[in-house]
């Protein structure tokens, strides 16, 4: 890539990070602060999700779907009991962090898609090597997502129905990514959460469903690796696409006698 092709590509991430940054500013000036603080907010989380949590996929996708909803639904919350401006704020935040971390700006890659050099393979056996980091970026994602769900349920009316619901959530989770053998039994028993999700919301127990999705995507995170021993940081299986790999027989190639032979006999 050229420096005039690096710099055309760099400026143009940069003009797409000012963007969310002028909005919040435009449409949110009558309570700037608040807004500001969200926009950080929502900035740190897009940036650490496409630089620091894909290290593991199981966290990438956990942090970056289903929380991100909870989160934005909590803060919708937030708007309509305190009044503060924050889900618009730290959506437009969530943009610009996701922008910054997932490009690079330095170097020859300049305004390139950020990729880690050493991606992770899986071992011989068809499983994700584990070690440290994968263990700190889903702990931490968990701690994040129990924090989460701790500071909504002291907010709302802390009642016990509603604890309830953040520990059954958790174990819930932890039970999903346990107890089935299969990916197919796994599908199977995942398609009851999100059913008891909707029935709690369907049900005007707003925070019920909110505290009980936090509690689930914690429980995905901490029951669904190793802790302890060897395996310490891999993924448990079964997981989607693990397991050991069907290498295919390949068909042993006749001797140049053989073939010589077998073209003298079809001659014949």
């Amino acid at each position: 890539m050229s420096a005039t092709k690096c710099n055309v590509e760099r400026n143009l991430r940069a003009g797409m990070v000012l963007l969310p940054a002028g909005m919040c500013v435009l449409y949110f000036g009558q309570a700037l602060a608040e807004a500001l603080a969200f926009f950080l907010l929502g900035a740190i989380y897009g940036a650490l999700l496409y630089r620091v949590v894909n290290l593991s996929q199981r966290a990438f996708m956990v942090m970056g779907a289903p929380a991100f909803l909870l989160i934005l639904g909590s803060l919708i919350l937030l708007r309509q009991d305190v009044g503060i401006p924050a889900a618009g704020p730290w959506i437009l935040g969530f943009i610009a962090g996701g922008i910054t971390g997932g490009y690079v700006w330095l170097g020859p890659r300049a305004g390139a898609e950020f990729r880690r050099k050493n991606p992770r393979r899986r071992n011989a056996e068809g499983s994700y090597p584990g070690g440290w980091q994968p263990a700190a970026v889903n702990a931490v994602s968990a701690l994040l997502l129990l924090g989460l769900g701790t500071a909504l349920f002291l907010l709302a009316s802390p009642t016990i129905e509603v604890g309830a619901c953040l520990v059954g959530g958790v174990l819930a989770g932890c039970a999903l990514m346990r107890w089935p053998k299969t990916p197919e039994q796994r599908f199977l028993a995942s398609l009851a959460l999100p059913v008891l999700f909707l029935v709690l919301l369907l049900a005007g127990q707003t925070v019920f469903g909110l505290v009980f999705g936090f509690g689930v995507s914690a429980g995905v995170l901490i029951g669904g690796r190793f802790w302890t021993g060897p395996r310490f940081g891999e993924p448990r299986p079964p997981m989607s696409g693990q397991g050991p790999r069907r290498r295919k027989k390949r068909r042993p190639k006749p001797r140049p006698e053989a073939a010589k032979k077998a073209g003298k006999t079809a001659a014949r």
